[in-house]
């Protein structure tokens, strides 16, 4: 549509040059010059008109193909993100998304009892280090094969129960091996394009805390202690797949400390609390603040004058 209003307002002047109006004398002729620089600038004007349509169609479909649990929790109606805040936001997760050094795993703990996890002893009931040929792994010059090699040996049978350590460690051990002596330059550069996108994601945190509004102990934080960058959190949220899709809306509202708080996601789950047993833990907490309210520090707390 704004192609044909600006394809239409140049036929309209090219007649106007063309065909002056035939009241009074006849008309000096117009400079070719004159007519080759307003074609030129109308030619310009449709160009960047055609420039700007396609950006803005190609930004609202990187927009539209965002997906992002945060910018959900936190801005469902997008009133707080602008289509270019979004598509910078879109922007800054592809490029975190092309850092990483390998697919994010986050697994949360099982409950306790649930695989035994209770039972798992240490690696030696008496010696931290092994004489070296008592160790089930041979010792290697090659760091990585060593690891490999530690990863499958079967070491229950002389230690007690395996120790297995997380998906993302064992990912995170196996790169660093890999990398080698390329291991601080390769960190160095991973750094160097975090600190950028952290400070394209810091423009965008101060316009979300502008037009979100801080919680009461959030904005007291924000004076006094800490500054969070939020949506670098989002960010670092979406692209590493964190469970609790929360946590940087926390940092606007404010962390329930107290009642039924929500459940992360990402802590080890809890057993169900005996209603009995919670009856009696209140009743206990009832006297303990009363017993303290009425000794002296609860006495010094309120300000009343002392006996």
């Amino acid at each position: 549509m704004r192609l044909l209003c600006n394809g239409a307002l140049a036929c309209w002047l090219l007649l106007c040059l063309a065909r002056p109006s035939a009241a009074g004398p006849p008309p000096a002729p117009v400079p070719p010059v004159l007519i080759a620089g307003v074609c030129a600038v109308l030619a310009g004007a449709a160009a960047a008109s055609v420039a700007s349509d396609y950006h803005l169609s190609r930004l609202r479909a990187r927009v539209d193909g965002l997906r992002s649990p945060q910018i959900h929790a936190i801005d469902p109606l997008r009133v707080h993100f602008s289509l270019h805040d979004l598509g910078e936001y879109e922007a800054c997760q592809a490029e975190l998304q092309a850092l990483l050094a390998f697919e994010p795993v986050i697994a949360r703990p099982s409950a306790k009892g649930a695989t035994g996890a209770d039972d798992v002893q240490a690696v030696s009931d008496h010696l931290f280090i092994r004489p070296v040929e008592t160790r089930p792994v041979k010792v290697l010059d090659d760091r990585l094969e060593h690891w490999r090699q530690a990863l499958t040996c079967d070491v229950n049978s002389v230690f007690g129960p395996k120790y297995v350590l997380p998906p993302a460690c064992i990912q995170a051990i196996d790169q660093m091996l890999k990398l080698g002596d390329r291991l601080p330059a390769w960190r160095a550069g991973q750094l160097r394009k975090l600190r950028a996108i952290a400070k394209r994601a810091g423009r965008l945190t101060h316009s979300l805390k502008r037009s979100y509004g801080l919680g009461v102990a959030a904005a007291q934080l924000e004076a006094k202690v800490r500054r969070v960058n939020v949506v670098l959190l989002m960010i670092l949220c979406d692209v590493l797949e964190h469970p609790d899709v929360n946590l940087p809306l926390a940092y606007l509202r404010g962390f329930p400390v107290t009642g039924v708080i929500p459940d992360s996601h990402v802590l080890r789950p809890q057993p169900a609390a005996d209603p009995e047993s919670l009856g009696i833990g209140v009743q206990n907490g009832t006297r303990n603040h009363r017993e303290t309210m009425a000794s002296s520090i609860g006495r010094v707390s309120l300000g009343t004058p002392q006996p």
